[in-house]
C-alpha cells in the first residue's frame, strides 16, 4: 500500500511532508487505505488530484497540523464511503480549486464536499469530523493524553453540524464522532448510543433509524450518516405529513 502511494507522488513530483510521510514510512494501513483507494479508483474525479496534493503538504508537527491531517483523512474516508459503501458514482469533490454549489444552498458562498449520482438523481454530501480527541491532546512524560468528548457534547456537535450542512444545501451529513465505549462484539451499540439523545420513531434495519430533529430543516436535507471504520448508522429524518 505504501509503495502505491510513493509511486503516485513520485510520478507526480509531489514532495511528501511530515504527516503523510510518517504514515507511509510506518505503512500505517488505517491511514493509507482511503488515500490508496482514491489513487486506485477515483483519480479521474474532479478535485481528487488536488486533495491528494494537499494532504501531502500538511507539515506542522503539532496538534494544529495533526488536526488538519486527520480532517483530510476523514474527507478521503467519506469519499470512500460514498463510492464503495453507498455505491454512488462520485461526480466531483470539493478542493481548493473546485467548489460544489448545491442548488439547495441557502447562502451563495457555501460549498458541499461531495457531489454524487445514481441513475435517478444527484446527492450532495457534507463531511465533518469531531477531532477534539486530537486537537485537545498533550504529551506528558512521553504519553499522549486527551480530554474526552462527553456524549452530550457529541450530540450537540452533531446538531450544530446539521444546521451548517443544511445551509450548504447538503442532502446528507457524513460525520465521525468519538465513541469511547464501543465493543466490536456489541452489534447494537450504535442504536443504544443514539437512543440516549435522539427521538427515534422507527428502525427500518440494523443500521438505519428514523429520527425527529429538535428543529426545522429544509426538505432537501434528508439525514445523517455516522460513519466509523467498523460500520455506520443512517439517521433518516422524519417529515411531518400535511
Amino acid at each position: 500500500m505504501k509503495d502505491n502511494a510513493l509511486a503516485y507522488y513520485t510520478d507526480k513530483n509531489i514532495e511528501i511532508h511530515y504527516w503523510l510521510r510518517e504514515d507511509i514510512t510506518e505503512n500505517n494501513i488505517k491511514a493509507l487505505c482511503y488515500v490508496d483507494y482514491a489513487i486506485n479508483h477515483l483519480l479521474a474525479v474532479k478535485g481528487i488530484p488536488q486533495l491528494l496534493h494537499d494532504i501531502a503538504l500538511i507539515e506542522k508537527p503539532d496538534n494544529n497540523g495533526k488536526g488538519k491531517y486527520y480532517n483530510a483523512l476523514t474527507e478521503f474516508f467519506g469519499i470512500y464511503f460514498v463510492h464503495n459503501v453507498l455505491k454512488l458514482t462520485i461526480s466531483e469533490v470539493q478542493s481548493n480549486r473546485n467548489r460544489i454549489l448545491s442548488p439547495h444552498r441557502r447562502r451563495k458562498d457555501t460549498s458541499c464536499d461531495i457531489k454524487a449520482t445514481d441513475s435517478l438523481r444527484d446527492y450532495y454530501f457534507e463531511i465533518k469530523d469531531s477531532t477534539s480527541q486530537i486537537t485537545s491532546s498533550e504529551i506528558k512524560n512521553g504519553i499522549e493524553y486527551f480530554t474526552p468528548v462527553f456524549e452530550d457534547d457529541a450530540f450537540r456537535w452533531i446538531l450544530d453540524q446539521c444546521k451548517k450542512a443544511d445551509q450548504k444545501g447538503a442532502n446528507y451529513l457524513l460525520c465521525r464522532v468519538p465513541v469511547w465505549n464501543y465493543r466490536a462484539d456489541d452489534k447494537d451499540f450504535f442504536f443504544k448510543w443514539l437512543s440516549n439523545e435522539f427521538q427515534i420513531t422507527d428502525r427500518p434495519s440494523d443500521n438505519e433509524v428514523v429520527i425527529t430533529l429538535p428543529f426545522q430543516t429544509s426538505k432537501s436535507f434528508e439525514g445523517i450518516y455516522i460513519i466509523k471504520p467498523y460500520g455506520h448508522m443512517k439517521l433518516q429524518f422524519k417529515r411531518e405529513m400535511f
